[in-house]
């Protein structure tokens, strides 16, 4: 129904960089929250509610403020043009799916050790000019994803590790919108 974890992130837009730490939030049907908590974007706050309203807070002195941004906003999205409300792990999930019964090649890696948690991984192949890989860690004990990088002809668009993850905690959906 919901959860809530920290992700470690780093996202390629363009030539530019970004890492962050986030604490996220998500809870069924279509609530997401995200706090980012370290890193170039360090004190923004942004929801996304079941109305498909994102608001945002930026950090440092201005976080007083509320805005309304628009869903398809660019700086919503992260290397792979994916916006923030579509990578919670059922969007990422149904989209490997989709893609397999499309054709793309799934296959199982070895498995890896991340942290203290053993990993199986799968990479998922999309077919195309692109060249673009899609890397899905989940921990063997949990069942529950750890990690997923995504790779365009061999740089990393993505790459988000998943750790104090909380499962049904029920938050308020109070919590999904910003006044």
């Amino acid at each position: 129904e919901d959860y809530q974890c920290t992700v470690t992130s780093l996202n390629r837009l363009g030539t530019r960089v970004e890492r962050n730490v986030i604490n996220v939030s998500f809870k069924q049907p279509g609530l997401f929250r995200h706090a980012i908590i370290d890193g170039s974007s360090r004190g923004v706050l942004i929801t996304y509610n079941r109305d498909k309203v994102v608001k945002a807070r930026p950090g440092g002195i201005l976080s007083m403020m509320t805005v309304q941004m628009d869903p398809r906003d660019q700086r919503l999205v992260d290397g792979r043009g994916k916006p923030f409300f579509q990578t919670d792990w059922s969007s990422e999930l149904k989209q490997i799916q989709e893609h397999h019964d499309a054709g793309a090649l799934l296959v199982r890696l070895t498995d890896r050790e991340l942290g203290a948690a053993t990993c199986w991984v799968v990479q998922l192949t999309l077919p195309g000019p692109h060249e673009e890989t899609n890397d899905l860690w989940v921990d063997q004990t949990t069942h529950l994803p750890r990690r997923m990088v995504s790779m365009r002809r061999g740089q990393t668009l993505r790459d988000a590790s998943y750790s104090n993850i909380a499962l049904n905690m029920h938050p308020a959906d109070e919590f999904f919108n910003l006044k």
